[in-house]
């Protein structure tokens, strides 16, 4: 659970908003964070992919993004 909730805290948030919101909302970030600017950067990136038509093209291509790394196994290429 620790370990998702620092991942969640950290650069997911902008992807698993309704955790992210549900953490906040339920206290489960129970620990201080020191690197501002780290945390200047995911609010920057939280408040960017909360304009519609950006999250809207996130969702769309979120598969091929995700698969794309591995392209190379699912096609016999080594």
């Amino acid at each position: 659970m620790k370990i998702f909730r620092d991942e969640i805290y950290g650069g997911l948030k902008i992807i698993f908003r309704a955790d992210h919101r549900n953490y906040k909302k339920t206290g489960v970030y129970d620990f201080p964070q020191k690197n501002l600017f780290r945390m200047a950067f995911y609010c920057l990136g939280y408040l960017f992919t909360s304009i519609g038509i950006i999250q809207k093209n996130m969702v769309d291509n979120m598969p091929d993004l995700l698969i794309r790394p591995y392209k190379h196994f699912f096609n016999g290429e080594r």
